[in-house]
């Protein structure tokens, strides 16, 4: 490879240095600085102990048992006494069982380091461990600077590795996972250490602030000379967006740049008169958004005459400013809704539904109740194009005083099909009864019955009576869903379900499902329940809100397994039975089945 095109970079390289070479020694003095306070610090903050992995004794002959090794990384000639280094051994049984006391020996390999006492008396590496459970308990060794000949040098640390032994029935096992190293510092590294650690607490604000102050020199001192050169085109760079801002109209950020301008330079070429074009411009504005905000309220309020000329004023100056020619038509259409021209109305009822996404149905409800079948049939096929969307305005058409929106309402919204399913499902949970009936009739023309059974059992007493009419009005198939609601439904609803069969019993038989569910059932308490509900005659829902009467006399012995089933079944038939009216029942009997 030639060296010969590189000499031209090589030259670029020194000539750039050279100019700039205060800069460059000043940044290799700062590096150089940096580097060695973060030597200095990572020297100081370096760790006098370590933690071990835990390590599972299972591989030795120790099930459930974890034992974990915190040592000392380094020891000097003071840490001898009591003021040697703690090895500690902290055992965890994993099982109340594993909580048998281990013994474990440090065997150290030369005399560089000792185990001592308190005071400083030599002891043996033998511990005897009892792991704790469900927490580790600790057991402490002190490891002493032996201050032989076997120690650190001038520049390099002595190592003493120490492998831990397990004391078994068999002798003993090293265990590998929990060797550790124990450095002998050296009189360079302590010196250095000693002095690293003086630096980091007391030098290192001082440094940091000589670095800070010699940046802060170098960089004023570009600062300071190209001061005038930015501001000068900070402002001509303003004036430029100022002047496309002018153009566009925006007068809020105009506004914003003409105050940075002044701050910059009061008088800044024609800065004053466009300040009075923007001032005069952002009075329009105000007037706008003051008509617009009236238009609003007029909307809200439904006082479409007015809305209409709000909007009408903003549309003549500003045609597309925020929405208004959409809210100004669709006032205008339902201001013509109220029109005494019967065409008027019909084609203002055409037109909202070609529009379709109204902020206001209701003014289209309420033509679904006008005098004109026209303008009537006219809004119904509004609001059949406008779709689901019309859904929470038709349901409240179903509640309505005019009997002509209550019909068109539930033929429209008989009309989406399964689309609106799930709405109706939670219409049905409606604060409002008079809601529930419709609702619920529409949940059973579009096959909901076990959804109308469960809502049953939620239902407040105003609710129930359109739910079972609802139900009954499916006749047969509905007996099927009411069984097995009865045999789901809580104590507190079930004669509830039992009265929606006896009513159910004036239209279809229920002899033979409720025999074949007495058949197949094989819970004592569901047996009887259901026994209840065949034994309930035939009547109108809400009759009677207690449990129908038992003639007591006539009724025949249940079966020995019925009246061993429980104590407390035995004890509600009982007083089912002195409750009953024996007279009532011997009626109903007489005359229901001809019935």
């Amino acid at each position: 490879m030639s060296v010969r095109p590189l000499a031209p970079h090589v030259r670029k390289a020194l000539d750039w240095a050279g100019r700039h070479r205060i800069a460059l020694g000043l940044a290799l003095l700062a590096l150089a600085c940096l580097v060695t306070l973060s030597w200095f610090m990572s020297l100081a903050a370096s760790p006098a102990r370590h933690a071990s992995d835990p390590a599972r004794l299972d591989a030795y002959g120790l099930d459930n048992v974890e034992l974990r090794i915190i040592h000392p990384t380094r020891l000097t000639v003071d840490d001898t006494g009591d003021r040697a280094a703690r090895v500690t051994l902290s055992a965890r049984a994993l099982a109340p069982s594993a909580t048998g006391p281990i013994e474990m020996v440090l065997p150290l390999p030369d005399e560089a380091v000792a185990f001592v006492d308190a005071n400083g008396d030599h002891v043996p590496g033998r511990i005897r461990i009892t792991p704790g459970y469900p927490d580790a308990l600790p057991h402490d060794l002190r490891l002493a600077h032996g201050n032989t000949q076997l120690q650190g040098g001038l520049l390099l640390p002595y190592r003493v590795s120490v492998v831990p032994l397990l004391v078994t029935e068999n002798g003993t096992t090293p265990v590998g996972e929990l060797a550790f190293e124990v450095r002998l510092e050296s009189a360079w590294g302590q010196s250095m250490r000693t002095f690293a650690d003086g630096v980091a607490r007391h030098g290192t604000p001082y440094v940091l602030l000589l670095i800070l102050v010699a940046a802060v020199m170098l960089a004023g001192r570009r600062v300071w000379r190209r001061h005038d050169l930015a501001r000068e085109k900070r402002l001509a760079a303003a004036y430029g967006q100022l002047s496309e801002h002018v153009k566009l109209e925006r007068w809020t950020e105009a506004r914003q740049l003409i105050e940075s301008i002044r701050a910059l330079r009061p008088h800044y070429r024609d800065i004053d008169r466009l300040d009075t074009m923007v001032t005069s411009a952002e009075m329009a504005a105000w007037r706008r958004e003051q008509l617009y905000q009236i238009g609003v309220e007029a909307y809200r309020a439904r006082n479409w005459p007015s809305a209409v000329q709000a909007f009408g004023a903003i549309e003549e100056e500003t045609p597309y400013y925020r929405e208004v020619r959409f809210l100004r038509r669709t006032a205008a259409l339902y201001a013509d809704l109220a029109s005494r021209d019967r065409s008027r109305r019909a084609q203002a009822a055409q037109e909202l539904g070609d529009i379709a996404d109204l902020l206001d149905m209701m003014p289209l409800l309420h033509a679904l109740g006008d005098r004109s079948d026209e303008v009537a049939e006219a809004a119904t096929d509004a609001l059949r194009r406008i779709g689901a969307d019309a859904l929470d305005v038709l349901l409240s058409g179903l509640v309505a005083d005019n009997p002509s929106v209550r019909e068109r309402c539930y033929r429209l919204i008989q009309g989406l099909g399964q689309t609106v399913r799930p709405q109706l499902l939670g219409a049905l949970r409606s604060s409002d009864p008079r809601l529930t009936a419709p609702v619920a009739q529409l949940l059973a023309s579009l096959g909901a019955r076990e959804e109308l059974a469960r809502a049953l059992l939620d239902a407040p007493e105003p609710h129930q009576a359109g739910i079972v009419e609802a139900l009954l009005s499916e006749g047969a198939a509905a007996g099927s869903v009411l069984i097995g609601a009865l045999l789901h439904a809580p104590p507190e609803r079930q004669q509830t379900i039992i009265n929606a069969l006896a009513a159910l019993k004036l239209r279809v038989d229920l002899d033979r499902r409720l025999d074949e569910a007495i058949r197949a059932t094989r819970d004592p308490a569901q047996r009887e329940l259901l026994q209840r509900a065949q034994r309930a005659p035939a009547t109108p829902f809400g009759v009677a809100a207690d449990a129908p009467a038992v003639d007591a006399q006539h009724e025949a012995e249940p079966p020995r397994e019925e009246r061993e089933a429980s104590a407390g079944s035995r004890v509600l038939r009982l007083f089912e039975r002195r409750a009953s009216l024996p007279s009532a029942l011997r009626s109903s009997r007489s005359t229901g089945p001809d019935e």
